[in-house]
């Protein structure tokens, strides 16, 4: 018979609290590499330039539309097979290349989506003053996107967080990652991911009252 065992929980909890850090990492490195991807190609999609704006679509499209397991095995273990660089790349910097590439099509969106609720009058008053369309860009539109963009960009590093519980699939420790090979030693299923789901839920309701603070703080500012 069963008995769930509170003391193992508790050991759970520190085991996998050890991993944090790892995860954090990993969600944060991909999150700026995501964020630089999103911007270029949200730009691209929004100034409708011809042949890279399709080349972005069907970027985002895939990324969109494939499960992120599907995406870091195709990468990981399928290129892996006909790319000597992916074959010995250390599982860490493949988990950030896709995480960053799947959240980089999310943040495409985004970003085109602030820089299409800026108005159209300022840009028009930057055409007057015979301003360069990547002044312009730079200095009108997207400084004003990214506050708007704020919030979905918040969602997308949370989603991030929540994503890397599949890169321990190709080894690496991440919170998943250590519960697993704790979980295969002890058999206690039950505790461990409880401790899992319990380290996640403080972790990315911790980083949501964080951004909503930022938020908060953004609009008294405004």
């Amino acid at each position: 018979m069963f008995i769930f065992d509170f003391k193992y929980l508790i050991e759970s909890l520190l085991i996998v609290i050890k991993a944090v850090p790892t995860t954090l990492k990993v969600s944060m490195v991909s999150m700026c590499i995501s964020l630089v991807i999103g911007t270029i190609a949200g730009v691209i999609r929004y100034q409708k330039i011809p042949i890279l704006e399709k080349m972005v679509s069907i970027y985002v499209s895939i990324f969109r539309s494939t499960p992120n397991i599907a995406q870091i095995f195709l990468f990981y273990y399928g290129i892996g097979q006909f790319s000597q660089i992916v074959n010995q790349m250390d599982p860490l910097v493949a988990a950030v290349i896709v995480l960053s590439c799947n959240a980089g099509a999310y943040i495409t969106e985004s970003i085109r989506g602030g820089l299409l609720s800026v108005s159209e009058g300022q840009i028009e008053a930057g055409k007057a003053l015979a301003l360069p369309q990547s002044i312009i860009m730079r200095r009108i539109i997207l400084p004003q996107a990214f506050p708007i963009a704020l919030p979905a960009l918040f969602n997308n590093y949370v989603d991030i967080i929540k994503g890397t519980a599949i890169t321990f699939m190709i080894g690496v420790p991440d919170i998943m990652g250590v519960a697993r090979t704790e979980g295969s030693l002890s058999f206690r299923y039950l505790e461990i991911y409880m401790a899992v789901t319990i380290v996640y839920w403080f972790l990315v309701n911790g980083f949501q009252l964080f951004f909503s603070f930022i938020e908060r703080k953004i609009q008294f500012e405004r």
